[in-house]
């Protein structure tokens, strides 16, 4: 999940890059949300809220918060 999201994260700055002028000018003009507003609220809904990954990614979260409270140190990448 992580790597995705590091790509996806990747893929919103080039983006971003290419639209920086419309999302500078134009977007608060009209008080619509960002590029990465957008783009982040896509990627919860399409990928983090699908019942399998949400199911598997909330799992993966309680064993590693179990995990750190038990003294164990856990891995951020």
């Amino acid at each position: 999940m992580n790597e995705l999201w590091k790509q996806v994260k990747l893929c919103i700055i080039m983006i971003k890059d290419i639209l920086m002028y419309m999302d500078r000018n134009y977007v608060p003009k009209m008080k619509l949300p960002s590029m990465d507003q957008l783009q982040t609220s896509q990627f919860k809904h399409h990928v983090v809220l699908q019942p399998q990954i949400r199911n598997k990614l909330i799992t993966m979260l309680l064993s590693q918060i179990d995990s750190e409270r038990n003294g164990l140190m856990v891995e951020v990448s």
